[in-house]
């Protein structure tokens, strides 16, 4: 059910950040409508907030602007479970948005939304809390944070939503 929530929250964003206006999910049940609206009125409200919690965990020369939309708000998403969700494991937060990061975005979205959030766990208030170690196979790829773009078609940006 959580994972129904985080992809109808993304596509909630999505609406608001593209000018549309988001329908609440049919079929939710109370706590997990809860859940939704208080994570979309939370992001949406305050969206500087959020990227003031992963903005510094980017590469150096890397803006917030140049992070694309989807990555941008599962971003946001996941820095509002880290301090906001108590009840939701960081290991859980990670790997769920880095599953929907491979869902709905192409090239390495997933790769750098997991290796950003690598970053932030270590600043959220679950740092520490389930002994999450970067040397587990896939963890992230430093790389993607590290390395500075050499020209404008190596940035990793424009990355789409797919069509499925």
């Amino acid at each position: 059910m959580r994972r129904k929530v985080r992809e109808a929250v993304l596509r909630a964003l999505y609406s608001y950040e593209t000018g549309g206006e988001p329908s609440l999910p049919e079929g939710l049940p109370s706590a997990a409508r809860e859940r939704y609206l208080a994570e979309v009125a939370s992001v949406q409200g305050d969206p500087e907030l959020w990227d003031e919690r992963y903005g510094p965990h980017l590469a150096v020369g890397w803006s917030i602007e140049r992070v694309g939309l989807i990555e941008r708000l599962l971003l946001r998403m996941a820095c509002w479970e880290l301090w906001e969700a108590p009840d939701v494991p960081e290991r859980v937060t990670l790997s769920e948005h880095v599953a929907l990061a491979r869902k709905y975005v192409d090239g390495a979205g997933a790769t750098f939304v997991h290796g950003v959030l690598g970053s932030v766990l270590a600043s959220s208030p679950k740092s520490g809390v389930g002994e999450i170690s970067t040397a587990d196979e896939g963890w992230f790829d430093p790389s993607v944070t590290s390395e500075e773009p050499k020209d404008e078609g190596e940035r990793g940006l424009g990355w789409t939503l797919k069509q499925e």
